[in-house]
């Protein structure tokens, strides 16, 4: 492995395909063509002296090499970013990029957040608390909002509250007489869910699973939106958050609440950032901000 001459390039590269564990997808996320994708881990590997992936099938997974550089690659990289805005002239960015389980998260406070900062534009990224984690890690969002716990070192959080999975039904459906339901009775009811990548939804996955329950999951969507939209075409019973649903009920005055009789559906929502890169001024404000509505509104009143 002697004069290894592996370049940050390469490296994140690397990382990249690390991540995706496909060639195509990985060379489109770094807006390059894939056959320069290919040489270049070609040229990795040749000076590393071992293989970093391994062939299987149509897919590829990390050898022992490629899982020990990933590790290493993730730590270089954040190391380059941090160096780099230390040496920089603090600036505020011209637009900040927020990542989140959910656009309603943040709804309420962006407008007022404009009026104090009226130059400054957002970006927000609905993903799954695990992509928002991703994106953080690769400095491609400034903050995020995801769901604990958070187990990462490279990554800090601030707690915000805590949500809950509802179970919602149109008032004019079979389900409208209810007021309660438990897990057990929800594996008799058609289900209209969130895809499995998402937190919440792998936190109902484990609740059934801790309980020998099967549920029926009629249809499996990639946004609380959609859970909603289903639901007004089908019989059955979506689950979303408590606060998703708030920010949306004024709208759906055929919908009601059922609520779940199952302590576990809980789960505890943070503000995620980068532990060794500091925020930009007007992001902490934002961040404070985020945090003080969010404490505050779970204050019993």
């Amino acid at each position: 492995m002697g004069g290894v001459l592996m370049n940050l390039r390469q490296l994140e590269y690397f990382l990249v395909l690390s991540e995706e564990l496909n060639y195509h997808q990985a060379a489109e996320r770094l807006f390059i063509a894939q056959p320069t994708l290919s040489v270049q881990m070609s040229n990795l590997q040749r000076e590393i002296g071992q293989p970093l992936f391994l062939k299987v099938g149509r897919h590829i997974m990390l050898t022992n090499a490629g899982l020990i550089l990933q590790s290493h690659a993730r730590k270089i990289l954040r190391q380059v970013r941090a160096t780099k805005q230390a040496l920089q002239p603090r600036s505020e960015p011209a637009s900040i990029k927020i990542g989140l389980s959910g656009t309603h998260l943040l709804t309420p406070l962006l407008k007022t957040f404009q009026k104090i900062n009226p130059h400054t534009s957002f970006t927000l990224r609905e993903n799954t608390s695990a992509s928002t984690l991703k994106q953080l890690l690769n400095a491609e969002i400034n903050f995020g909002i995801a769901f604990l716990p958070i187990h990462n070192p490279a990554i800090n959080y601030r707690y915000l509250f805590t949500d809950e999975i509802i179970a919602v039904t149109t008032k004019t459906g079979p389900y409208h007489t209810l007021e309660n339901i438990t897990l057990t009775q929800l594996t008799k009811v058609p289900l209209i869910v969130l895809d499995p990548q998402f937190a919440i939804r792998q936190t109902l996955d484990q609740l059934f699973l801790n309980q020998h329950l099967s549920p029926q999951y009629l249809v499996e969507v990639t946004s609380y939106s959609a859970c909603i939209s289903a639901l007004s075409q089908l019989t059955g019973i979506a689950l979303v958050t408590r606060s998703f649903f708030e920010t949306q009920k004024a709208g759906h005055a055929d919908l009601k609440v059922i609520s779940v009789e199952e302590p576990g559906l809980k789960q505890a929502l943070a503000l995620v950032f980068p532990a060794d890169i500091p925020p930009s001024p007007k992001t902490t404000i934002l961040m404070d901000q985020i945090q003080k509505y969010y404490l505050t509104k779970e204050q019993p009143s």
